[in-house]
């Protein structure tokens, strides 16, 4: 079945995938076709974040109800910064002086 991707910029994208799709497989065809990077990629139906699992199951379109001819918003989310580390680490990553 055709779906179409829009992500927040307005932009569409329309991918093909298989009516029982996951998904985490819609988020991988979104990175191959379109460069959508997947480990960031937030799928939005009905103003609902699809989950790639619930309870352990993987969530398929169907489970969305997302038929033939729908549409799915993306976005992307930002990496979550690494915490700063912390000072007596940055002391000791320092080089030792040497004496003259």
């Amino acid at each position: 079945m055709k779906i179409t991707i829009k992500n927040l910029q307005g932009k569409t994208f329309p991918i093909e995938v298989a009516e029982d799709a996951t998904v985490a497989q819609v988020k991988e065809i979104a990175e191959k076709e379109h460069q959508i990077p997947a480990a960031t990629a937030k799928l939005i139906m009905k103003g609902k974040i699809m989950e790639d699992e619930k309870e352990g199951v993987a969530q398929t379109l169907k489970d969305y109800n997302i038929q033939d001819g729908g549409f799915i918003v993306v976005m992307s989310q930002k990496p979550k910064p690494k915490p700063a580390a912390k000072p007596e680490e940055a002391k000791a990553e320092e080089e030792p002086k040497s004496a003259t």
